[in-house]
């Protein structure tokens, strides 16, 4: 970011770089950089292509670009235990919440 923005006088303020068009370019290539490596994950791991298609990915992708940079990776752990339990149990509210439904319209007949 310091090559967009150049630091006066004793860091209070912050001047934006004159030419627009070169944030547009570093943004594409940071972009191109990003999606680079995550193809190259992708590729490495196995993982079907069509995953980018899913809503939830294109979730996820949000939720790592508002964090920022330095987010540390989950571990191995994390997704085995801690946040699997979590999905586990989202997914039984859900389904507890659709028998419910299914058992309202069963009565009305």
């Amino acid at each position: 970011m310091n090559m967009y923005f150049r630091q006066q006088g004793g860091g209070e303020k912050f001047e934006s770089v004159k030419n627009p068009n070169d944030h547009d370019k570093y943004r594409k290539e940071m972009r191109d950089h990003l999606v680079h490596m995550f193809s190259r994950w992708m590729y490495d791991t196995g993982i079907a292509f069509n995953v980018v298609n899913y809503e939830s990915f294109g979730e996820a992708i949000e939720a790592i670009g508002q964090y920022g940079p330095g987010i540390k990776a989950p571990t191995y752990h994390e997704v085995r235990t801690k946040f699997l339990d979590k999905e586990k149990e989202c997914i039984d509210k859900d389904a507890e919440e659709h028998i419910d439904e299914a058992k309202k319209k069963m009565d009305a007949l």
